[in-house]
């Protein structure tokens, strides 16, 4: 009864954001969230003549999007909020920092908020094959009572042969489509999760251009690598590659390791039918800190290469390898 207002009827800490955020929502509904980059929380509401956006962190973040030209923002205490506005190879966006507090965003182009809502990709791993193509779906939802075209852009330099992938977008009015778009893997690309930028291009009046991030992860769930390194008291450095087949059939792996400034390493595991560990020890380990090894594996009699970065830092625990560990 008294959780705004004192029994006595004067406001207290909290009636002014309650009253900014009953403001920002009412005669408004309430559409859907979008998907960010972080653990932010959000709430597109839109009414007959314009939009609003509120969002929110449990953990302090930062967002960087675009959603308007005339984009303006402030907090519960309706303060104004800057917005910092950045200019990317993919157009202009806004970068923000957030935590628990909510943040409203008034201004927004409805029509690029809407798009960008309707849009995902439907993969979110692709096979670590080499030379061969593969394709990713992305999902396009059309909101309005008009049709559209235009072009959709999947950029990834560090996994994409050709870094930049596209196709052709065509929306009926009021419906949904799945674009096709055929990407081949770099022969380094490594086997983990990857950011993909997504950059749509509508052929409007005017013209509109937005981009966002969705994660794409390298390899598949019937085989996979773990490393783990220790450095000895005699500045060795011990790294353990564990290969794990997920799959009934036994599969062998042909890994090279490239060490900067060193020769390469070569090793073979034969025959892994759950888990087998094999260890390489590299000298002087000092040498090595602050550096990236690469780790290729071939699975033999496949086009699957599984590729791993090693950094290599002095945070790592110094333990000196026993006889019970496994054999170089």
């Amino acid at each position: 009864d008294t959780g705004f207002l004192t029994p006595d009827g004067a406001p207290r800490e909290m009636f002014l954001p309650y009253r900014t955020l009953v403001e920002a929502i009412k005669k408004r509904e309430y559409v859907g969230e979008l998907a960010m980059e972080g653990a932010t929380r959000n709430a597109m509401l839109v009414s007959d003549t314009d939009c609003c956006f509120i969002l929110w962190s449990p953990v302090p973040v930062t967002e960087q999007f675009y959603l308007g030209d005339h984009v303006q923002a402030t907090d519960v205490w309706g303060r104004h909020v800057d917005l910092d506005r950045i200019e990317t190879p993919f157009g202009p966006e806004h970068r923000l920092q957030l935590d628990k507090w909510p943040i409203i965003i008034r201004g927004i182009d409805t029509e690029i908020a809407r798009w960008r809502m309707g849009l995902s990709m439907e993969q979110q791993r692709l096979d670590s094959v080499i030379g061969l193509p593969q394709q990713l779906q992305v999902r396009f939802n059309n909101p309005f009572a008009i049709s559209v075209s235009g072009q959709i852009d999947l950029v990834a330099p560090s996994i994409f042969a050709n870094e930049t992938e596209s196709s052709t977008l065509y929306a009926e009015a009021s419906s949904e489509v799945t674009v096709p778009i055929d990407v081949l893997l770099r022969p380094d690309a490594t086997s983990q999760e990857t950011p993909v930028r997504v950059v749509v291009y509508l052929n409007t009046a005017p013209p509109k251009r937005f981009s966002l991030v969705r994660p794409l992860r390298i390899g598949n769930d019937d085989v996979e690598f773990e490393t783990a390194y220790r450095v000895s008291e005699t500045d060795e450095l011990w790294l353990d590659l564990d290969a794990i087949n997920h799959t009934d059939d036994p599969t062998s792996f042909d890994c090279q390791l490239f060490i900067p400034e060193r020769r390469n390493e070569r090793i073979q595991i034969i025959s892994v039918e759950n888990r087998k560990t094999r260890t390489i020890v590299l000298p002087r380990a000092s040498e090595l800190m602050h550096k990236s090894l690469w780790l290729r594996c071939s699975q033999v009699g496949t086009r699957r290469i599984l590729n791993y970065r090693i950094d290599i830092e002095p945070e790592s625990d110094n333990v000196s390898p026993s006889s019970e560990e496994s054999d170089p």
